[in-house]
């Protein structure tokens, strides 16, 4: 018996479409979702009847595992199942609230095959109604996802062309500027150069103003290139006279520099005699005394006032 009420109540519990219906009359859907209402409805009263057969084949079961077959006809032994069937469904069933039951009374359960099929007809309809919606639906997503991948890549497209014109917008600039510094000196031209020409009436020649014009410019230009070329030839020249006079005052430096070495290195013994350290005259010029450590010492000296000192001996007069 626990098991028939939970089976009583799993048909009760079945949701009916009656509300669903009410919603659709009340915003007028479209008709797709009419024949979603014909569907629920059919699936509805499907479930209904699947409850039925299921209870009347536990009936079926109970009664064949309780009492032995008989041999009564097959349509007696259907008439029989259903009176069962009937009077166990008036017993055992729940009460149902009023609204509940009005609403499922206007409901016909159809028991005939035909009905049935046609029934099964319909809902194969739908379902192949719903799977067209659902294919349509699929084909649309792809083609608007194509469409926005194309447009996202002319987008990206366009950006990068706006990329590239704003960098040679900025080459252009940069040529722009580079040219005026490099012809400020023809704009910056003689008055003469830029005088109109006249014809022999003494009228202006506008037609041929811009050549004239373009060929002074030539001839002006020249005259710079060729004044440039002389001061860059006279400063070559004066970098030659200064790298000689250079050159002779390194000869006579060094020249100088050698005499000084051998005469203080001549000295030597006359710095002994007298007492003189050699290293107090020579402790700041290493460069010298090296170069007077290589000269030949001398066997006398003679100075101003001609007094001639020998080295090693005592000095006398130079005649």
């Amino acid at each position: 018996m626990v098991k028939e009420e939970a089976d009583q109540q799993t048909i009760e519990q079945i949701p009916e479409p009656t509300n669903f219906k009410r919603f659709v009359e009340q915003y007028n859907f479209t008709p797709e979702l009419q024949y979603l209402n014909e569907l629920a409805e059919i699936f509805y009263k499907l479930k209904l009847e699947s409850a039925k057969t299921m209870e009347e084949a536990r009936l079926t079961y109970n009664e064949a595992s309780q009492k032995p077959s008989t041999d009564k006809p097959p349509h007696v032994k259907q008439e029989e199942k259903n009176a069962k069937l009937s009077e166990h469904i008036k017993s055992d069933s729940p009460k149902i609230k009023d609204d509940e039951k009005d609403e499922k009374s206007k409901i016909k359960i159809p028991f005939s095959k035909d009905r049935l099929l046609e029934l099964t007809k319909d809902s194969k309809y739908c379902m192949v109604r719903l799977r067209t919606l659902n294919r349509k639906a699929h084909v649309t997503r792809l083609a608007d996802k194509t469409d926005t991948l194309k447009a996202r890549q002319e987008m990206d497209d366009k950006n990068l062309d706006l990329q590239n014109l704003i960098q040679e917008k900025g080459y252009l600039r940069r040529e722009i500027a580079k040219c005026r510094r490099n012809g400020e000196f023809v704009i910056q031209a003689p008055e003469e150069y830029t005088l109109v020409p006249k014809t022999e009436d003494g009228v202006e020649n506008g037609d041929s103003f811009a050549h004239h014009r373009m060929l002074q410019r030539f001839k002006y230009e020249m005259a710079e290139r060729q004044r440039l070329e002389a001061e860059r030839d006279e400063k070559r020249e004066r970098k030659s006279r200064l790298a000689e006079k250079l050159s002779e005052k390194r000869a006579k430096i060094a020249e100088v520099d050698h005499e000084v070495g051998k005469y203080l290195a001549a000295s030597s013994a006359l710095q002994r005699i007298l007492g003189i350290r050699n290293g107090a005259i020579n402790g700041n010029n290493n460069r010298i005394s090296r170069s007077a450590s290589r000269s030949p010492i001398p066997s006398s000296i003679i100075h101003e006032d001609g007094v001639v000192a020998s080295i090693g001996g005592t000095p006398s007069n130079a005649n």
